[in-house]
């Protein structure tokens, strides 16, 4: 009965956003951003590297989905949602043209999922940015990461042995803060493994997002993870 009630509470949050986004992970190695665009009843493909690789685990991660919506629109009538129909597993797969908006290195794919998602607006990205900006990107995230509430370690020396190297304060850290412009920002949220929706307060960077999008899970595979006895970032 909890899976069920889990289940449907899912999908209900799913049919109540016009985008969600699904961070998809190729066997440990490159990730790219899948969209479910209900408004124009499609799923899209924005990848930093192109079109070279297969879209299967996207494929079962939709067939999945779909097994979802059925299993609950048997429970519950779906009548108030914002998707035109409930059959998101017949929706056609479009591969989206990044531009100047792709990787020309091989360690960045996740840092341009971000950005895709900040600024993806269902059809066309909001704001331009290219590999070049990335270097910085890389730093300002790391920053902001470890400044968030959400860092456990928070205010702890990030090496072993802290009589070794100076760390300095938390204060020492200086976040810049990026014009805001409300028409590239969106609302973003984050469904965590415990499946509780929950703010993504990882920004200023990131905590506005498109309005009417949703992230699914996976996002949190792209932070650093921080260990025990010191830090261990993984951009």
């Amino acid at each position: 009965m909890a899976q069920i009630c889990s289940a449907e509470r899912r999908v209900l949050l799913y049919l109540d956003h016009d985008m969600v986004f699904i961070p998809i992970n190729i066997r440990g190695t490159h990730w790219y951003l899948a969209v479910i665009n209900a408004r124009n009843m499609e799923i899209q493909v924005l990848d930093s590297l192109g079109t070279t690789f297969d879209r299967n685990d996207l494929t079962d991660s939709i067939k999945g989905l779909q097994r979802q919506i059925d299993m609950v629109s048997q429970r519950k009538d779906l009548k108030d949602h914002r998707w035109p129909n409930l059959q998101v597993a017949s929706w056609p797969l479009r591969e989206i043209d990044m531009g100047y908006a792709k990787q020309t290195d091989g360690s960045s794919c996740g840092l341009f999922l971000l950005n895709y998602i900040e600024y993806w607006t269902g059809d066309e990205l909001s704001d331009s940015f290219t590999q070049d900006d990335m270097s910085h990107f890389r730093k300002k995230l790391a920053a902001i990461l470890l400044s968030s509430y959400m860092n456990k370690r928070r205010g702890y020396p990030i090496y072993k042995y802290d009589k070794e190297v100076h760390t300095g304060s938390p204060s020492d850290v200086e976040i810049l803060y990026s014009p805001t412009n409300h028409k590239k920002r969106k609302l973003l949220h984050v469904l965590d493994n415990s499946e509780v929706l929950m703010e993504m307060r990882i920004a200023p960077l990131l905590k506005q997002t498109y309005k009417g999008g949703l992230l699914m899970n996976g996002i949190k595979e792209l932070l650093p993870k921080v260990s025990a006895d010191g830090a261990q970032t993984t951009f």
